[in-house]
């Protein structure tokens, strides 16, 4: 079995990831925030050609490419975002 090397997986090679949890928290890493453009509130979180927005215990993946509107819940601003 190869010695398990720290660092991340795309920079170091032979990497045994045992921990699950790890690959969660990198997931969580690679994504970007989604911002409005008028008051910098966070409206969404892209990730990999996807939108996730979250609000009060729900939540609504768009997936694909395309374009999306969303208003600010904060200020009421309309936000276009092509992802």
């Amino acid at each position: 079995m190869p010695i398990v090397k720290k660092g991340t997986p795309e920079k170091v090679q032979n990497v045994i990831v045992a921990n699950e949890e790890f690959e969660k928290r990198w997931a969580a890493l690679k994504t970007k925030p989604v911002r409005c453009v008028k008051c910098s509130k966070l409206i969404a979180k892209s990730s990999q050609g996807q939108i996730t927005i979250q609000k009060k215990g729900l939540a609504a993946i768009v997936d694909g490419s395309g374009t999306a509107d969303i208003v600010c819940s904060y200020c009421g601003t309309i936000n276009k975002f092509a992802f």
